[in-house]
């Protein structure tokens, strides 16, 4: 199965200058609990976010058009890199025959699964962020089923409302 996690405010941002918009360190914890022990995809600027270390007790796999970024950072026994997205697509297709592959961003990584994915996984924030960047999609209706929301808005340790959504790509 192919899914996207994300984080994202009522305009659909989720990113300004490689940095999340929001902190919830319970999103967090949920990001976490969905991920571990399975494979995440990203892209090098998500990458980069994290430090430029894969996230441990995953799979990683990390898409960029750069040869020399690759050569750098390629020392890790969890992470690999692809410098074509055909091969990274391909890879995910593969891999989430048998296993749960997560798409962690950004924008352009999300942008390139969302006609793949399976299910969505969406931290809705109540709140817009002040600036931003980075957008997930659209998630168009005539394409996804909401299979659950949290029926009244959570609020972070950190006083931000949110609601958790699960979608489900309709047939």
């Amino acid at each position: 199965m192919t899914s996207m996690i994300v984080a994202k405010d009522q305009n659909n941002a989720i990113g300004y200058k490689n940095e999340l918009l929001f902190d919830i360190p319970e999103d967090l914890d949920f990001f976490k609990l969905m991920t571990v022990d399975n494979v995440v995809a990203m892209g090098r600027k998500t990458f980069e976010s994290l430090g430029c270390k894969p996230l441990p007790n995953r799979f990683n796999m990390v898409l960029t058009s750069s040869d020399e970024f690759v050569e750098k950072h390629d020392r890790f026994d969890n992470c690999f890199f692809f410098t074509d997205k055909d091969m990274l697509i391909g890879m995910v297709q593969h891999l989430s025959i048998d296993k749960h592959v997560f798409i962690i961003g950004g924008a352009e990584i999300y942008n390139m699964f969302m006609p793949l994915a399976d299910r969505l996984y969406v931290t809705n924030v109540l709140e817009n962020a002040l600036e931003a960047d980075t957008f997930f999609p659209a998630i168009k209706d005539d394409s996804w089923t909401k299979l659950f929301e949290s029926r009244n808005p959570l609020v972070s340790s950190t006083g931000i409302p949110y609601k958790q959504q699960v979608f489900k790509k309709k047939k």
